[in-house]
């Protein structure tokens, strides 16, 4: 099953990736889909909430960001398998992407890529949502800042010509479900694990 891309979405998808480009974006966005800045910020994280609450709630609140981030990643491969939309760089001229550390743009009578592609949904925006929902519940001080992750994340897949917009919306959403339900099990363990200690 093949979802199509709403003409909107293509609009919009435009006007974020050739629209809006400056030199700086251009040297952010690639470092924002990068994994290394996020498990970077995560060991971060984990190393002031072991100052701040001790060793054992940072392991455990990794290990609940760690099983958020594979489940979020394991859910959007599974819908990018049976879904097979193009991405934008495979399917739309004048596109920019990113690829071998390079910017290229696909001329303007660029002929779409034929078979399957791995657009919908976004693993970055899924992963990074669940992610920062669970750090948000297991670091609360933290909370303002591990929520803006998704968006500068799910902006840098837009901006390098990885995906659509509601392919970064769709990963959201599912990594919303995945975090509250990350949430859920924490609140439950941690308050459980409190009692006994």
């Amino acid at each position: 099953m093949i979802i199509a891309v709403a003409a909107w979405d293509t609009a919009l998808f435009q006007f974020c990736n050739q629209t809006l480009r400056f030199q700086a974006l251009d040297v952010l966005m690639p470092l924002a889909s990068q994994a290394w800045p996020l498990w970077a910020l995560a060991a971060l994280g984990a190393l002031w909430a072991a100052r701040r609450y001790g060793w054992k709630l940072a392991l455990l609140s990794l290990l609940a960001i760690g099983l958020a981030a594979g489940a979020a990643d394991l859910g959007a491969n599974l819908a990018k398998s049976q879904t097979g939309r193009l991405r934008p760089l495979q399917s739309l001229g004048a596109t920019w992407f990113h690829e071998d550390g390079q910017w290229r743009q696909r001329p303007l009578d660029f002929a779409p890529q034929t078979g399957r592609g791995a657009s919908f949904f976004s693993a970055h925006a899924a992963t990074t949502m669940a992610v920062a929902l669970t750090a948000a519940v297991a670091w609360p001080p933290l909370r303002p800042w591990v929520l803006a992750l998704p968006l500068v994340v799910g902006y840098s897949r837009i901006y390098l010509g990885k995906h659509f917009p509601t392919d970064v919306l769709a990963g959201w959403l599912w990594g919303a479900l995945v975090g509250l339900a990350i949430w859920a099990a924490w609140r439950r363990g941690i308050l459980r694990w409190r009692v006994q200690s």
